[in-house]
Parts: C-alpha cells; structure tokens; sequence
C-alpha cells in the first residue's frame, strides 16, 4: 500500500515506512519508527511539528523484511512544460520499494510531487526516465493495452483518508 499525503499524523498510524518529499525530491526514506524518533531533515522536523503526532510510532513493526517486493520505483522523474516553454522539475529521482504486507507513507506538502509519482505509478501521466516494476515486471515500457491486466490490481485511495480509509480497518 502507498499512501500519498500531505498530514505526517496519519502516517504515524498506518505505515510501516515514510518517504518524505520536498520540492520533488525525496530528503528522508526511512521506517517510521526512526522518522519520527529522529527526523534527519529540518523540513522532517517541522512536519512532525505540524502534525502533533510526537510519540505516537511505539506500536510499529520495525522488523527487518524479507516479504517478496511488490512495487519498486527507481529514478522517477518528471517535468512538466509550464509558461512559455519553462520546465517545472515535479519528480527528481524518486527511489523506493514496498514488499508485500508492507505499507508506505509518501508525504510533503501541496506542490512536493507526491500526487505525480502516482499518477506515474498509476500510468496516468509518463515519466521522462526511470523504472516502475510491479511484481517483477516493469510496467512503465509497456502498451496501454498490455498495461490494461494491472488496472484492477493497481488502484489509487484518494487523499481525504476520513473518507476513504475506516479507522478501525487495517491497511
């Protein structure tokens, strides 16, 4: 599972790692046990700040995983062409995994590049380089109708959490 949002605090209580994005570029990948015990970035600090979430990680698994990879991301980038022929850089070398059982918090706030690494994930949008593998098989190179078999398997849960996610359901 990946989620993508803006709110640190809702991380804390579902994700087993967070990747944190800043001006499309990932500044921390790590569990979220030793994020939000240690942040190493000051933007990490001033989102854990924001959230009021302080101590709230202590029930996170924090074991070592060797569940099979289900998705990996590997230098994702993208730009887009604003403005007179302008490049805005949204994703800058995005780099991460998710095994199965396993969840992942991608968090940064509006403008970070968060919803566009789903969207290329989702292929909704094409990136200019990088690798998107699912099981094992890259579907970023593939036809629109080849990648038609993952649509069902690959799927977005849109940002408001309260509305797409029970509290009383795990992830």
């Amino acid at each position: 599972v990946l989620i993508v949002i803006q709110d640190v605090g809702i991380i804390a209580n579902y994700c087993d790692r967070i990747v944190i994005m800043e001006d499309g570029k990932i500044i921390e990948d790590r569990t979220t046990v030793e994020f939000f015990s240690n942040p190493h970035t000051d933007y990490g600090k001033k989102l854990i700040l924001s959230s009021g979430t302080g101590d709230k990680t202590s029930n996170a698994d924090v074991a070592i995983i060797t569940s099979p990879e289900i998705l990996r991301v590997t230098d994702l980038r993208k730009t887009f062409e604003v403005d007179g022929g302008k490049r805005l850089q949204a994703v800058s070398n995005a780099s991460f995994q998710i095994r199965k059982g396993r969840s992942l918090g991608l968090v940064g706030e509006s403008g970070s590049g968060k919803t566009t690494v789903g969207r290329l994930i989702l292929r909704l949008a094409d990136p200019d380089s990088g690798e998107v593998w699912f099981k094992g098989e890259r579907i970023d190179a593939i036809s629109p109708k080849e990648f038609r078999k993952y649509r069902s398997k690959i799927q977005a849960v849109f940002q408001d959490p309260f509305d797409s996610l029970n509290p009383r359901w795990p992830i």
